[in-house]
């Protein structure tokens, strides 16, 4: 699981997170009570969330390496969490539960805020700025109800996104919460999430996308996507791609950096952050720290 908030990136591997850039080795490995299933920062950089597989929250300051808070979401180890958000608020996450559970949380006391039902299934959710909608995935898109805008307060339909070509993959927000992208089998959609409207389709056909992974920079302006051993790159007004960057073998996974200028690659071999202007490797990311025979990056 890799976080970012830049020019800092975590990485979990089992219960153990480590800060990896930049200045990892002034750190030390912040320990979980469970395997970590996924990772957010909070704004301003210095708390980190752990989500635990079996259900854990644990709230970390990185400048003292002490755990803040610590809670267990109820009936976690029955209904697995599919996913988790972070409010701009730097207040509230949202977790996704058993594809129909949406539960608003306190990070500073645990205490449960907000609880949405649904009746659709669920596959993940995204915040949108500045934090009163949410974007989620429909699993089952038999109806073309591919990703519904919800209002956060009281959980009110506002938009439906049709995805009438298929299952959405994966979905991503701007920093703005004006766009939405979505990943299906055939292409990249570009929505504006506030007339719930298409703005830009991005055909693609390369190998490596059976499991897509997309990104969109803090203004929108560029759009991302894992293809193999390619990230492609595209201008969010034009359906020609501006860019590739290419590693030495598969990418298991990238991040962007601030907004958008460099990107931290993860692949099956190394770790290195790129120029996205100008495709020039620019640090490299040392995958050496090994804990319980689990490789956690750090930096070089």
């Amino acid at each position: 699981v890799v976080a970012f908030l830049p020019p800092v990136i975590a990485c979990s591997a089992g219960a153990k997170v480590t800060q990896i850039w930049p200045n990892a080795r002034r750190g030390r490995p912040l320990a979980s009570e469970d395997d970590v299933a996924d990772l957010a920062f909070l704004p301003g950089g210095d708390r980190l969330v752990a989500i635990g597989a079996r259900g854990r929250i644990t709230v970390w300051s990185l400048t003292s390496h002490r755990t803040e808070l610590t809670f267990t979401v109820p009936g976690a180890e029955r209904l697995s969490i599919l996913d988790t958000e972070v409010f701009p608020d730097g207040e509230r996450i949202v977790t996704l539960m058993c594809g129909q559970l949406l539960f608003i949380w306190n990070v500073s006391t645990g205490e449960l805020l907000q609880n949405v039902s649904s009746p659709a299934q669920h596959m993940d959710v995204k915040v949108l700025h500045p934090g009163d909608r949410l974007a989620t995935g429909i699993a089952d898109t038999a109806d073309d109800e591919g990703v519904r805008i919800l209002n956060t307060s009281h959980g009110r339909l506002l938009h439906v996104l049709k995805h009438i070509e298929g299952r959405v993959f994966a979905l991503k927000a701007s920093t703005c919460g004006e766009k939405l992208i979505t990943a299906i089998k055939t292409a990249i959609l570009v929505w504006d999430v506030v007339t719930g409207s298409m703005q830009l389709r991005l055909a693609v056909s390369m190998p490596g996308w059976w499991a897509p992974e997309i990104a969109i920079s803090r203004g929108g302006k560029r759009i991302f996507a894992k293809f193999g051993k390619h990230i492609s790159i595209w201008n969010s007004t034009s359906n020609q791609a501006c860019m590739t960057l290419v590693a030495k073998s598969s990418i298991q996974r990238f991040v962007l950096l601030g907004d958008g200028r460099q990107v931290a690659v993860f692949t099956n071999r190394e770790a290195f952050v790129m120029d996205v202007d100008t495709g020039k490797r620019l640090v490299d990311l040392d995958s050496g720290y090994v804990d319980d025979d689990k490789a956690v990056v750090v930096a070089s």
